[in-house]
């Protein structure tokens, strides 16, 4: 496993050799009827992590709807390289390493995209492997998962990454999470009920902010399936749809 710590124009390799967090797996606490309901923070945050003038680091932890090039992390990171040092890392997630650095840019304040989107993984994937998910500590997480979890799980499954996280870095790091495109296979009632649970309380139990791409497929004008390569994944026209949405959501 090569794991790297990113420099503009170059790559210097550090193995991390402390062990594995050990992850706490028991149920996380659930809200009484006489707690106030939780409110999802707003994006701020991330926008700063974005926007920032200094060094940033940027962890997407996803799915196969953020893996490929026509896909929206590869196409955010290349409208981020308009203005950024952007150096972008895609996990490959046959061998368990991190592909070679495509450095997009070299103009800006330096921004490293560590891009561990797998296919058909679920929201806990990094947890027992979050060193290697994350070679260095990032200023921001976006956490792209809900078509290979349901209602019934995502909690948990996100949950369990998170804490992960913390026992890593030593503390929560800013966080937001996608609402993931509709799908219109036989489980698509099961991808809408997962949405309704990240919006309704999930995301705001956990901290994280919001980037609603459901809705903007929902309300793009055309049919769904139209935005669709299959019956769950974007096409080329549905991937540049979910860039702008993160583009007006965090720059």
């Amino acid at each position: 496993m090569v794991l790297a710590v990113i420099a503009v124009g170059s790559v210097s390799v550090a193995l991390l050799d402390r062990p594995e967090p050990v992850i706490d797996t028991s149920e996380p606490r659930s809200f009484s009827s006489d707690e106030p309901e939780p409110v999802a923070p707003d994006l701020s945050k991330a926008r700063a992590v974005v926007a920032s003038k200094k060094p940033a680091t940027i962890s997407v932890l996803g799915d196969s709807t953020g893996n490929d090039t026509y896909e929206w992390v590869y196409q955010w990171a290349k409208h981020l390289a308009r203005t950024r040092a952007v150096a972008y890392r895609a996990w490959n997630d046959v061998a368990l390493k991190w592909e070679p650095v495509e450095q997009m840019s070299t103009t800006g304040p330096k921004l490293t995209i560590w891009n561990m989107s797998a296919p058909g993984r679920a929201a806990d994937y990094p947890a027992d492997k979050i060193r290697k998910a994350q070679p260095e500590k990032p200023d921001l997480i976006i956490y792209n998962y809900g078509h290979n979890n349901s209602d019934e799980d995502i909690d948990l499954a996100l949950y369990t990454t998170n804490e992960a996280v913390k026992q890593q870095w030593g503390g929560p790091i800013t966080s937001t999470l996608m609402l993931q495109n509709p799908s219109t296979t036989d489980q698509a009632d099961r991808q809408e009920g997962t949405v309704y649970a990240l919006r309704s309380g999930v995301a705001a139990w956990l901290g994280f902010s919001i980037i609603d791409v459901h809705s903007a497929f929902v309300k793009a004008g055309v049919p769904v399936g139209q935005l669709l390569i299959d019956k769950t994944h974007p096409n080329p026209r549905g991937g540049e749809l979910w860039t702008k949405v993160v583009v007006r959501a965090l720059g």
